[in-house]
């Protein structure tokens, strides 16, 4: 809590600087707000201040089944009998029973069209149960790599696991949500490599890695991933919302494998967060001289 108190309060002198420049900031009203309090960007659109809607989508190709699906979720209206014919977006109907089994297949598939496992990333909204994320990780890592488990921190790694980081690393210049690939594991410590980068991790310092081979939609925001395969259950039930699929979804850049209940994903497009109460946008609709961090919550 301090440290997100801090970010807001260094955040806001520097506003304050500007002079003479024009501040930009880019973002999508209909993702996932943040974990934390407030709703900076809705807040923004909520002003007068001038704005430009971007309608050219670069993530997915032209044509792609994925933006029609996304458009369909913004304006809560899913029809999945459109999608029948094969195309960047897959729907599978499935049974929790046979999710595993299927999971195998579905992953095989990517596999032998030229994707490899780090090109594939199955987005799930929670972290336990029978398909929740920690479970999933640690199948896909016992059956698409093949090499021996090693135990550091009562941690099970093995090296050409895809991670990614947990915590802002300023040090070593390693964000939260980075992604990279365990290179080496020794018995004092195990290496990542962060595309050029390449960090060590001493076991007190293993908390800050997780596999990723599945992940959060929340640590999957802001990137971008070749095929995306989410998985929508009775028990994720109360997870699914508007913003939560649609951030899931627009995730996928190539495919995306949409599997489970199909009819709890055209449900979840109707469902919003309930509203937060901030001050951020009658602040700047009254033209108040300051601002306080506890306009933003």
């Amino acid at each position: 809590m301090k440290y997100r108190w801090s970010i807001l309060f260094s955040f806001l002198p520097y506003l304050k600087a500007l002079k003479d420049v024009r501040l930009i900031i880019v973002g999508d009203d209909a993702q996932l707000p943040s974990v934390s309090p407030g709703q900076v960007f809705k807040d923004l659109l909520a002003t007068e201040l001038p704005r430009t809607k971007l309608t050219m989508i670069h993530r997915q190709a032209a044509g792609s089944k994925i933006i029609q699906l996304a458009q369909m979720i913004r304006q809560e209206d899913v029809d999945l009998t459109a999608f029948k014919e094969p195309s960047d977006l897959v729907l599978k109907p499935l049974q929790e029973t046979t999710f595993f089994d299927r999971l195998t297949r579905m992953i095989q598939y990517y596999l032998d069209d030229g994707y490899s496992i780090y090109d594939v990333s199955v987005i799930i909204p929670v972290y336990a149960g029978k398909i929740g994320i920690d479970t999933v990780n640690a199948y896909i890592q016992n059956t698409f790599n093949d090499h021996p488990v090693k135990t550091l921190a009562n941690k099970r790694f093995k090296v050409g696991d895809k991670v990614h980081q947990l915590v802002n690393d300023y040090d070593h210049d390693v964000m939260n949500g980075d992604q990279g690939i365990i290179q080496s594991i020794a018995s004092d410590h195990l290496t990542v490599a962060f595309d050029d980068k390449r960090v060590s991790y001493e076991p007190s310092k293993l908390d800050e890695l997780r596999l990723a081979y599945a992940m959060s939609v929340h640590k999957s925001q802001g990137s971008g991933y070749p095929v995306v395969i989410l998985p929508i259950f009775k028990s994720f039930r109360h997870m699914l919302t508007k913003p939560l699929i649609y951030t899931a979804l627009t995730r996928a850049i190539n495919a995306c494998v949409i599997t489970g209940d199909l009819s709890l994903f055209a449900q979840a497009a109707t469902i919003n967060h309930a509203a937060r109460n901030t001050l951020l946008a009658a602040k700047i609709n009254e033209d108040a001289k300051t601002l306080s961090p506890y306009d933003f919550l």
